[in-house]
């Protein structure tokens, strides 16, 4: 993501309103690109339909994404 103002306030509030539980979150700057910092976001949820169309617009309106692992909360 580009460091504008708001930014992440934005995506952890589109993670919230989707029902995703963010356990953990991870900043690290992009080398070569000054200012723009790449994430690590563990989350837990609960439909896997609503994570695919969150993810989906995080790429949309906030960069690149990559999954590592997708974990479905067992409640």
């Amino acid at each position: 993501m580009k460091n504008e103002k708001g930014v992440l306030a934005k995506l952890l509030t589109l993670m919230s309103e989707n029902d995703l539980d963010l356990s953990k979150i991870q900043s690290v700057p992009v080398i070569h690109k000054p200012w723009e910092y790449s994430f690590f976001i563990d989350t837990v949820f609960e439909n896997h339909e609503v994570f695919k169309s969150t993810m989906e617009d995080i790429q949309k309106n906030f960069g690149e994404v990559k999954i590592f692992g997708e974990y479905i909360s067992r409640k």
